[in-house]
């Protein structure tokens, strides 16, 4: 499974999910968690639909089974962490 969090370096609210990102990454090790800048990850944006950063894209086996967009907090990424695909 691999989170995808899309950013941009300007972004106060993308920087303020990284010490969330970090707490997780230690109570989820078998997450792959992966940060994208919205900048340099045009393709990705454009294959996700990304339009607001941050924005948080959950994978199961390379399928997208949930997204989460803007400043949320640690209950709704662990929600999103614990998603099965169908």
């Amino acid at each position: 499974m691999k989170l995808l969090k899309f950013e941009a370096s300007w972004c106060g609210p993308c920087k303020m999910m990284n010490p969330i990102i970090e707490e997780l990454k230690q109570e989820y090790p078998n997450v792959e968690f992966e940060s994208l800048s919205v900048e340099e990850e045009s393709e990705l944006v454009q294959k996700y639909g990304v339009k607001t950063v941050p924005t948080f894209i959950m994978l199961k086996e390379n399928k997208q089974v949930g997204q989460l967009v803007g400043l949320v907090d640690k209950e709704d990424l662990i929600g999103l962490l614990n998603l099965k695909s169908e």
